[in-house]
């Protein structure tokens, strides 16, 4: 058979089976044919920043959900373009704890991490303060998060290699200097490089830190590569330091009835221009329709003659009355309400089964795993959906939310020396201060709704 009329024969053949896959694609809806792209996230964390420690309405109910005196206007445009959660919580009124619950998903309790890291070893001065001599013996925590608890990272990798995933900051989960640590934990993008900023350019490493972050996305952006970050800023924790040009605006400003600080104010307002800086880089790069971009803090605000006030809610950091564990909470990002407020109980832990399910992540969580997703509140509002009474939580199927503080702390106003733990079910919040010295433990209930 000749060459040419074997070809044709082909032709022939195939011709009509090729004209009616065509014809088949061609009626197929279009996301058969490419798929959407995965999102990126960015999880931005403050550092000591309360409820009402910017200028966002945390609850439209609430005006003293706000700051009377201190400005973050980029903070402002996020929450009108984005969802506000007025019911946040963090998992603890102290940074280290907080900071494993959102890495794992897990309370502090369970990680047995339920202090500062590295403040306890023997011979410190936080050992010596507050280990030793007491009337209740508070347990020793982990000074490491264990290489085996598996991070938001290290989940994500697992099932979507494509996500290039980068922390950024303040670390503190392991001993060594703040911003460093002893293993990766399934980050790859971890590190500093040199900046040309000096001191008073760069206060609290805010610039430093912004222009690196906007480095790595630029890089992920150019490379067609979906992320996820973390952004620990180190804002607004003491000591208060801010630009001078800053600092010189607000002492030309009335100071407000409960805040009056201005180098705290200034502080404040330089980590939202940081934030708004990163903010409008994802602008720029047009990334934002496909960009989650969730904000909030590792404790409640510290309270002192020097920092800042809480009120309306009672005590700061430190302890797990509504000041030391309230926290601002916004969520931006594709699908998500415009303006919307969700006033459903969250806790940090929620946000390790949030972002890896934003990121496609389908495997079931490990049955330690005690946060829940917060993905049916975005995709509905800030609503619970119909077919849901509440998020369920391991332990907590009735979305109850458990506080656990089992240790002594520097003294500040309104009494959170002693262990303390706390309970938020529904409105009700009941709160334990352990007793001493053969005392009873003390028992407070509140209805929330109420009186917050």
């Amino acid at each position: 058979m000749a060459r040419g009329e074997k070809f044709m024969r082909i032709y022939l053949y195939l011709a009509p089976v090729a004209l009616t896959t065509w014809i088949a694609l061609l009626a197929m809806p279009t996301l058969s044919l490419a798929s959407d792209p995965p999102p990126n996230i960015i999880l931005i964390l403050a550092d000591d920043q309360g409820w009402t420690g910017t200028s966002a309405q945390m609850d439209p109910t609430i005006a003293d959900s706000r700051s009377d005196y201190y400005q973050t206007p980029n903070l402002e445009s996020l929450a009108a373009e984005g969802m506000r959660f007025s019911q946040a919580y963090a998992a603890s009124p102290l940074c280290s704890p907080t900071r494993a619950a959102i890495q794992t998903g897990k309370s502090p309790s369970a990680l047995q991490m339920t202090d500062v890291i590295g403040g306890v070893t023997p011979g410190s001065f936080r050992f010596n303060a507050f280990y030793q001599a007491w009337p209740l013996t508070a347990p020793l925590p982990l000074v490491n998060m264990p290489a085996e608890q598996v991070t938001i990272a290290e989940r994500i990798k697992q099932e979507n290699p494509l996500y290039t995933v980068a922390h950024f900051g303040k670390w503190h989960l392991s001993l060594g200097a703040p911003g460093t640590r002893d293993s990766q934990q399934g980050y790859e993008a971890t590190g500093w490089g040199p900046d040309a900023l000096s001191a008073s350019e760069n206060p609290k490493d805010i610039f430093r830190l912004t222009n690196h972050v906007i480095s790595f996305m630029e890089d992920r952006v150019e490379n067609n590569k979906p992320f996820f970050m973390q952004v620990s800023h180190f804002a607004t924790h003491y000591p208060i330091e801010a630009r001078p040009e800053t600092i010189e605006k607000y002492m030309g400003l009335s100071p407000g009835q409960r805040h009056t600080d201005t180098e705290y104010a200034a502080m404040t307002e330089d980590l939202d221009t940081g934030i708004g800086q990163l903010l409008q880089r994802v602008e720029q790069l047009g990334i934002s329709d496909n960009t989650y971009i969730i904000y909030t803090s590792d404790n409640g605000g510290k309270i002192s003659s020097t920092t800042t006030d809480n009120s309306p809610l009672f005590s700061g950091k430190g302890g797990t009355w509504e000041g030391g564990v309230r926290v601002p909470m916004i969520v931006k990002g594709p699908g998500v309400e415009a303006g919307s407020v969700s006033d459903v109980p969250v806790i940090s832990m929620d946000l390790f089964n949030t972002i890896t399910e934003l990121a496609g992540v389908t495997d079931p969580v490990s049955e330690d795993v005690e946060g829940a997703s917060l993905v049916p509140l975005l995709d509905n509002n800030g609503q619970l959906p119909a077919d849901m009474a509440s998020l369920h939580r391991k332990y907590a199927p009735n979305g109850e939310l458990f506080f656990y503080y089992p240790h002594y702390n520097t003294p500040v106003p309104q009494g959170t020396r002693t262990p303390t733990a706390a309970i938020r079910d529904g409105d009700f919040k009941l709160y334990l201060k352990f007793g001493e010295n053969g005392q009873s433990d003390q028992i407070f209930l509140f209805n929330l709704s109420d009186n917050v």
